[in-house]
C-alpha cells in the first residue's frame, strides 16, 4: 500500500488502460466545490477546519473495469460481472485494494 510521501515514477502511455493497470489523472475541476458542499465539507467549515485542495494534484487509481464491463461494489470490494446464464451470474471480485 502506498503512504503519503511515497515516490512513484510514471510513464505516459498512448494505450488504453486494462483491468489491473494503475493510472494517474487530474481530478475534475468541480471536485473541490463538490467536497466543500458535501456533509463533510460543511462540517469542516463549521469547525474552521481547512479541507485540502485538489488543485495541482494528480489522482492514482487502479482500473477494475473498462468500457463495456458491468461493475459494482459489495462489502467494500469492487466486482465485475463476467456472465449470466439463467438465474446464475458469475462475478470476479477484486480484493487487492
Amino acid at each position: 500500500a502506498m503512504q503519503p510521501g511515497d515516490v512513484v515514477l510514471v510513464t505516459r502511455s498512448i494505450l488504453p488502460p486494462r483491468n489491473g493497470d494503475v493510472v494517474f489523472f487530474n481530478p475534475p475541476r468541480e471536485l473541490d466545490e463538490a467536497i466543500a458542499n458535501s456533509k463533510v465539507g460543511r462540517a469542516a467549515a463549521a469547525e474552521n477546519v481547512q479541507v485540502v485542495s485538489t488543485k495541482g494534484k494528480q489522482f492514482l487509481k487502479r482500473v477494475v473495469g473498462v468500457p463495456g464491463d458491468r461493475v459494482g461494489v459489495f462489502n467494500s470490494n469492487p466486482y465485475v460481472l463476467l456472465e449470466c446464464t439463467g438465474d446464475e451470474c458469475t462475478y470476479k471480485v477484486d480484493r487487492t485494494g
